[in-house]
């Protein structure tokens, strides 16, 4: 069973990011929940940060590491997801370093679903993002990745949710091609 309070809260913070772009709401699905739940858990086992095989949706994955009980958020993984916007080209394709973004941003994308779980010890948490229809996917960026849509839309604080520190954030992305799947370097958030 996924975990509701999860889901609700990263999909108010993907939307609050989504309307800021003039892309429409995403809606929570339960299907996509349900197998992002499934692989966490699978991650959290093997203790590793490992994109799916599977083509037929997007996938952002992060992972949080403490000497406590790691914990994040739902608003937590979403801005560091967002955050990548720094690293985007609005004017041109996909550039490797703002896959999570652009995912979270995808037009075309209506809905999603996440998983989380923790190693035995606690000390590591993973969050698996899953999203249909797919995003990231090669000559479609301009029209599905747009910037802001006014300057006095652009991100002040009442549109990020509020996150505490962290100790060390890892986040892995990828891209697509139609029918071909690539993957992205391991990007570290610190």
């Amino acid at each position: 069973m996924y975990d509701r309070r999860l889901n609700e809260d990263a999909i108010n913070a993907h939307n609050k990011y989504r309307k800021v772009h003039g892309c429409p709401a995403l809606t929570l699905d339960n299907q996509l929940a349900e197998g992002a739940q499934k692989y966490a858990e699978r991650l959290a086992y093997l203790g590793k940060l490992i994109h799916s095989d599977c083509k037929e949706y997007g996938e952002n994955l992060a992972t949080s590491m403490s000497s406590q009980k790691a914990t994040l958020t739902g608003s937590d993984v979403s801005k560091m997801w967002y955050d990548e916007i720094k690293l985007h080209d609005f004017s041109g394709e996909f550039n490797g370093k703002s896959g999570h973004f652009t995912q979270l941003i995808w037009k075309s994308t209506v809905k999603a679903g996440f998983g989380v779980a923790s190693t035995k010890d606690g000390h590591q948490i993973f969050i698996v993002g899953r999203y249909m229809p797919p995003g990231n996917m090669l000559g479609e960026f301009l029209q599905n990745v747009p910037p802001a849509v006014a300057e006095s839309a652009q991100l002040s604080t009442k549109h990020i949710p509020k996150t505490r520190p962290r100790p060390k954030i890892i986040m892995h992305g990828n891209f697509r091609r139609k029918r071909e799947r690539h993957t992205a370097p391991s990007i570290a958030v610190v």
